[in-house]
């Protein structure tokens, strides 16, 4: 928000109210004061929109089942889309969106990698076929719908964890792969602010060299940023300390309850 002020140029994209930053704070779908469409004031974080619903939605779930929870949740998506399509809500427009469907492909991702029994070989073989045939489909041969993307796409993720067996855990350069895996979130959330304030800086006419120079300065910039978000933010102390409040008062309420 501080950025937007001082750099209204940069972030002439987005804007807020008093009410629509409150929306965004929280995670409630809302159209930009900006007129762009439904997103929150970080445009980026529309995905995290996306991210909370169904959470929220595996957590009721987790309420009336924890062995059947994903499939409950699987159920759940698919009713709504359904029963909400034609409802004209902004409050729901995430629930309505087929999108959700890609959380249901990562949940059998996860079951049908769990249930697999293949030899390392195996595993390598079939994940480099899978991969071939991904990356070929998405090229757009046969189209390139939300069908196809979503499904070859799915497919990728499935590949990559079918050729695990190639990768050595205790590599120096796995281990800052895995860090900058670790980093994305904030990754995700600082690069658009850290993009504004070099081009508040230099501008978006450059020679090709001063652009390189730039490009690269925004890698390093993101990266340090992300670094101490994720120390600092992320994975603070004091958001533990809250959460593991939070967690403790649930169970005590839960408790009164049963009683």
């Amino acid at each position: 928000m501080v950025l937007s002020v001082y750099l209204i140029n940069e972030f002439n994209f987005t804007s807020y109210t008093s009410n629509s930053l409150v929306q965004s704070l929280f995670f409630i779908p809302h159209e930009n004061p900006a007129g762009i469409g439904v997103l929150p004031y970080l445009t980026v974080g529309w995905t995290l929109n996306y991210e909370i619903m169904f959470y929220t939605t595996l957590s009721l779930c987790l309420a009336f089942s924890k062995k059947f929870a994903l499939m409950l949740t699987s159920i759940v998506i698919v009713v709504l889309l359904f029963l909400l399509r034609d409802v004209d809500i902004i409050l729901v427009s995430v629930l309505k969106d087929p999108k959700m469907i890609q959380f249901i492909c990562g949940v059998g991702v996860g079951w049908c990698y769990s249930k697999l029994i293949l030899t390392n070989n195996m595993s390598i073989a079939i994940g480099f076929v899978t991969l071939f045939i991904s990356l070929l489909f998405l090229s757009g041969v046969i189209g390139y719908s939300f069908e196809h993307k979503t499904i070859f796409a799915t497919l990728i993720v499935f590949s990559f964890l079918l050729l695990n067996p190639l990768l050595n855990a205790d590599s120096p350069y796995l281990k800052v792969f895995i860090k900058c895996g670790d980093y994305s979130y904030s990754t995700y959330l600082s690069h658009v602010l850290v993009i504004g304030i070099f081009l508040s800086l230099f501008g978006n006419q450059l020679t090709k060299i001063n652009e390189l120079l730039v490009l690269v300065g925004i890698t390093f910039v993101t990266y340090f940023v992300s670094a101490f978000s994720y120390r600092w933010v992320e994975n603070s102390k004091y958001i533990f300390v809250l959460r593991d409040l939070f967690i403790s008062k649930f169970k005590v309420v839960k408790a009164e309850r049963s009683l």
